[in-house]
């Protein structure tokens, strides 16, 4: 029969291991929902979230880019 205390030390040291964080360094596409362009008001169905530079960008069927800050 295995030892209780040692079932115990195995899942304090488990709880003890520091938890990494998740850290995104590719652009992410963004679905399910609308975005309008800041330029000629066209709605647009999908935005990429680019990690590195922290904001949401969209490009219209004309071809502006539209962005807003994204934390």
């Amino acid at each position: 029969m295995p030892d209780l205390n040692d079932f115990l030390s195995e899942a304090s040291k488990s709880k003890s291991v520091k938890e990494e964080e998740l850290i995104i360094d590719s652009d992410l596409p963004v679905f399910g929902g609308t975005f309008q362009c800041q330029e000629c008001s066209k709605e647009v169905n999908s935005a990429m979230f680019k990690s590195k530079e922290e904001k949401l960008t969209w490009t219209c069927p004309d071809g502006h880019v539209s962005s807003v800050p994204f934390k």
